[in-house]
């Protein structure tokens, strides 16, 4: 049994807990970031969703608030796959990050209802291309995560939309950023580069002035430099990528929101 990441369109309403099983086969709850997409095995579709906490851009869940719910999920699990010893269930959340606590209360918190891992996210900034921030309580976190053998999974992206576009210099400096967080928590095996870059939230421009895509085809060779370096580091590290938003209208006039959709993003990055 293999774990992988739910890709965007399974999800609908964010935020969910999705799990798919199959032979082969295991999609661990997250809310986005597609390792890989497999179809030469079926897989039953376990799905619960549940309230959003605080706002939506936070996409926050309290573990203690789904202990039931989960229980069930988890026992679903067990009925529908066999090798159940091998499934592993856990939460895309960054409230225990920086708590005063470094995520101890938090991690306790996932283990009571059996969570075992946990992804968060890293923002790079341009204007301090090489500084980790919140390093210190971080560092905490890292250290209490792997004390309750929590497994963490970071996605790092920038903290502009428009930080990459049209600089070669910008995009060396976020790949050698992701490598030196890759050096510096050597027992973080699962990275994630960048997010939805269909949707201008994340990467501007999505088009040029004449129509053409431009996001995706940069994020493509973004990826592709930051999987080299990564893999420099540590060749046992899961490169995790084009976690697409399941919106966009491929309308580069649109007046607000122009987007990609997912299958042209695919497409303009060569899939």
């Amino acid at each position: 049994v293999r774990r992988e990441f739910a890709p965007a369109h399974v999800l609908g309403k964010e935020p969910q807990v999705v799990a798919l099983i199959g032979v082969g086969r295991v999609v661990a709850p997250v809310l986005h970031g597609v390792r890989a997409v497999r179809h030469d095995s079926p897989g039953a579709v376990v799905e619960l969703a549940f309230q959003a906490v605080d706002e939506v851009c936070v996409r926050h869940a309290e573990p203690l608030a789904l202990r039931d719910d989960l229980r069930d999920l988890l026992a679903a699990l067990l009925l529908a796959a066999p090798a159940a010893a091998d499934v592993s269930v856990g939460v895309a959340d960054d409230r225990g990050k920086l708590a005063e606590d470094g995520g101890a209360a938090f991690f306790a918190s996932m283990r009571d209802v059996g969570l075992t891992e946990n992804r968060i996210t890293l923002a790079w900034d341009p204007d301090q291309p090489t500084t980790i921030r919140d390093q210190a309580a971080l560092d905490r976190y890292m250290a209490n995560a792997a004390a309750a053998g929590i497994r963490i999974t970071i996605v790092i992206a920038p903290s502009r939309a428009r930080a990459l576009f049209n600089s070669t210099s910008a995009r060396n400096q976020f790949v050698a950023f992701i490598a030196h967080v890759a050096r510096t928590y050597r027992q973080v095996k699962d990275i994630g580069v960048g997010n939805e870059p269909n949707q201008p939230r994340f990467w501007q421009p999505q088009f040029s002035t004449r129509g053409t895509g431009l996001a995706c085809t940069t994020y493509a060779r973004v990826l592709g430099q930051a999987y080299d370096a990564l893999k420099a580091v540590d060749r046992t590290i899961t490169v995790l990528g084009v976690s697409l938003s399941p919106r966009g209208n491929d309308n580069a006039t649109a007046a607000t929101n122009a987007s990609t959709s997912p299958v042209r993003c695919l497409r303009d990055m060569g899939a």
